[in-house]
């Protein structure tokens, strides 16, 4: 179940999608968004360590491939529009943290 949410974490920072209204740029896509999915992972028992890692900053790398090569931009708006889908989650995620 774990890696199901992490991989749809990661799939939808990717396209875009903060939250399940948002549109990405898979117009096809629904389901839970990137703050919904943090959520879920969180209420999972997920470490938050493996939601910023493996979903959001995962995701985050592939925009970054995918802007470089100009696969995404200017239909994707790319790093920022990927960026605004890693900010509030991982900052939601990082409450959770021992330090």
């Amino acid at each position: 179940m774990s890696e199901n949410i992490i991989a749809a974490l990661k799939e939808n920072v990717i396209q875009g999608r903060m939250t399940q209204d948002d549109e990405g740029v898979d117009e096809t896509l629904t389901g839970p968004g990137v703050l919904e999915l943090t959520q879920a992972a969180l209420d999972n028992n997920i470490p938050a360590d493996e939601i910023i890692t493996n979903g959001i900053t995962a995701g985050m790398e592939i925009v970054g491939e995918k802007f470089n090569e100009g696969i995404l931009y200017p239909r994707y708006a790319g790093i920022c529009r990927g960026g605004k889908c890693s900010y509030g989650p991982t900052e939601t995620a990082s409450r959770s943290l021992q330090y």
